[in-house]
């Protein structure tokens, strides 16, 4: 009777479905391992691939300086960076100053330090906006722009009203109304800046720079001012007619009596008789005399200005002046007359 019970129960356990896994070897792993290294291999590269994707325009972001940008909507390497930008638009706006144009002033009017940088990814380019004030109407600021090559950021055009291209130089424009000189360095060695004005005694508005000059050091007790007069074109077209020696004559009295504390005097009651052309010594004599100039001091620099005139004309050939008046500050810095203040400024601030 108990076997026949043992029996049955043998049977109805012999009913229930009994599942065995049974490894299957193939290569010394069996299936779900392989299936795990898969799956472990796809999420690395999932991991791998996620951290190098990066949206295009986190790479590359307007007015910063950064060595990165797009091309035809790739993140690429840019060949320069926003400050060699900025260097390469310095030399190319002091180029400006030796075209003989109304654009010879964009140097001194500029604002440098407000310059804008694009870079233009569908042309490898750099669009560059400079403001600059129209020194003919007050307060106006206008915009001058330039086109740059984005691998030697040479110059491909430049867009205002109308322009010519500039002369090459290595000179920069360094702020509003200063070109640094290539090669130039510092000179002062006291708390005064050394300023010397180049001027042709005859070049229109010659008088009024040098009063500007006079008045300008005067109100700044910092300003150490040289005056150092060349004969440019302006001098040069009197010659058929007057002669050499008479022509020259204005700027070696100028030369001369600019070295005495009453030039101011001298200049004032010459202007009211100059009529534009070369005046004869008698007249130069007695007015430097009616001002109360020291006439053995005079006479002493007249017997020797030719040779003081020759050096004058050896700075400012150092100093390459091919226009006038011009100003040059602590012997690294140039400037015009209406800027002066804002060059002498800046060479203060670099000491």
């Amino acid at each position: 009777m108990a076997k026949t019970k043992n029996k049955d129960n043998a049977v109805k356990n012999n009913k229930n479905a009994v599942f065995l896994v049974k490894a299957t070897k193939h290569g010394g792993f069996d299936y779900l391992h392989i299936s795990l290294i898969a799956l472990v291999i796809i999420l690395i590269a999932l991991v791998f691939a996620f951290a190098k994707l990066k949206p295009v325009n986190t790479c590359y972001s307007l007015n910063s300086t950064s060595s990165y940008g797009i091309l035809n909507n790739t993140c690429v390497k840019l060949e320069n960076n926003n400050t060699q930008v900025l260097n390469a638009v310095e030399k190319i706006l002091a180029g400006y100053a030796k075209v003989n144009s109304t654009f010879s002033l964009l140097p001194y009017y500029s604002y440098i330090n407000k310059t804008k940088i694009y870079y233009l990814e569908n042309q490898d380019a750099y669009f560059v906006e400079v403001p600059f004030k129209d020194p003919f109407v007050s307060n106006q600021i206008l915009n001058f722009s330039l086109l740059l090559n984005g691998s030697n950021l040479t110059l491909i055009n430049a867009f205002t009203q109308s322009l010519i291209k500039p002369q090459n130089t290595t000179n920069k424009v360094v702020s509003f109304g200063v070109v640094k000189l290539a090669g130039k360095v510092s000179c002062a060695s006291s708390n005064t800046i050394p300023v010397y004005i180049f001027n042709d005694p005859y070049s229109p508005g010659a008088f009024e720079s040098l009063f500007r000059s006079v008045n300008i050091s005067k109100n700044n007790s910092g300003i150490n001012m040289s005056y150092y007069f060349i004969f440019g074109s302006s001098s040069i077209n009197f010659y058929n007619s007057y002669g050499v020696h008479r022509t020259q004559l204005l700027g070696q009295y100028l030369a001369c009596t600019s070295q005495q504390p009453k030039f101011y005097g001298f200049l004032y009651n010459l202007s009211k008789i100059f009529s534009g052309t070369p005046m004869s010594n008698y007249t130069l004599y007695q007015t430097a005399y009616g001002s109360g100039l020291n006439i053995t001091q005079l006479n002493a620099c007249l017997s020797n200005s030719t040779t003081l005139l020759t050096k004058e004309s050896d700075l400012a050939k150092f100093y390459n002046v091919v226009s006038v008046p011009q100003f040059i500050i602590n012997c690294e810095y140039t400037s015009l007359p209406q800027t002066l203040i804002n060059a002498v400024n800046y060479s203060r601030q670099q000491k």
